[in-house]
């Protein structure tokens, strides 16, 4: 979470309760404890901002590369299990740099090692695998912020989960491609004026409601 730090405050000078996770980490932690974590941090947040007497029944959930991945997975979770509180109202799911389908992140040999870590053999991802677990019954807007220059998580991860959102009729869908992004540096959208936060903010106002 420290080193996000920077896009808590982004959310925060637009008047957004924000709160920032963490998770195990691999290779000694293997998945689903990342997801575990993330639904613990997540309900001792909200339990937290309650108790501080700030808002906490609907939220804006997201995440950047495998955050992002983790985020898809609490709302559209392995086997339909409910992951989120169930007095929490999710109004948007935003996804940056994620890598969202395991059978495009895989064509990377950089990522394949680190879904090797993460998630165990190959044929133990689709567990982890967001595009796979997408289901229409819970109907929720869905961003995706992707790198159009991203050598390792490539923008077919955020086309094909958008494509997929959108085929299971599973929320209104909306993709912002960085130009010059590569991975990790698309966060810099935030970090001063771009087009790119503008349409984000755009589509933060039109659900933070």
């Amino acid at each position: 979470p420290g080193l996000f730090r920077c896009i808590g405050r982004f959310f925060a000078n637009l008047g957004v309760t924000t709160l920032l996770g963490g998770y195990r980490l691999t290779p000694r932690w293997k998945y689903p404890a990342q997801l575990e974590d993330a639904r613990q941090g997540l309900a001792a947040g909200l339990s937290t901002a309650r108790k501080l007497g700030l808002p906490g029944d609907r939220i804006l959930l997201g995440g950047q590369s495998a955050g992002a991945q983790l985020a898809a997975l609490l709302v559209h979770p392995p086997q339909e299990t409910e992951m989120l509180p169930r007095d929490v109202q999710i109004n948007g799911l935003y996804l940056i740099s994620g890598p969202l389908n395991f059978s495009v992140s895989g064509q990377s040999s950089y990522i394949r090692d680190m879904l090797r870590n993460y998630a165990g053999p190959k044929d133990q991802w689709p567990q982890a695998d967001p595009i796979r677990h997408v289901h229409s019954n819970r109907n929720v807007p869905v961003l995706c912020v992707q790198g159009e220059q991203d050598p390792h998580v490539f923008p077919e991860n955020s086309i094909s989960y958008l494509e997929t959102v959108r085929r299971l009729n599973a929320g209104p869908t909306e993709l912002i491609c960085v130009p010059w992004g590569l991975h990790s540096n698309v966060v810099e959208i935030f970090l001063e004026p771009s087009p790119e936060a503008q349409r984000f903010i755009i589509w933060l106002a039109a659900h933070d409601r």
